[in-house]
């Protein structure tokens, strides 16, 4: 029983590194942000500030416990998107370190 569910997990994890090794094949565009913009609000320790209203806040919340998403995904996929219109992109690859253990 535990041998066949990890053989399954082994063959589920081979499988979804095959589909990004395929999806991410080829060459990588390279972007090149606006260095013009002004200074960010970054504070001393280099976390960058921003704020929104309640109601921004408990939109965002909601839509992440609609799609079992976690903030932070959403976030990233927010950047993901934002990185490619200014670069004029169809999509932005972005990746950030996770650690899952289980």
């Amino acid at each position: 029983m535990i041998k066949n569910r990890l053989i399954n997990e082994i063959n589920e994890f081979q499988d979804a590194k095959n589909y990004w090794i395929k999806a991410l094949a080829g060459e990588l565009r390279e972007c090149r942000l606006p260095e013009d913009v002004p200074e960010a609000p970054f504070d001393s320790s280099g976390e960058f500030l921003f704020k929104w209203d309640r109601e921004l806040s408990e939109k965002i919340f909601s839509r992440c416990r609609e799609n079992h998403l976690a903030l932070f995904t959403l976030l990233l996929s927010v950047l993901s998107i934002v990185i490619a219109r200014f670069c004029n992109a169809p999509e932005a690859l972005v990746a950030a370190p996770v650690f899952n253990p289980g």
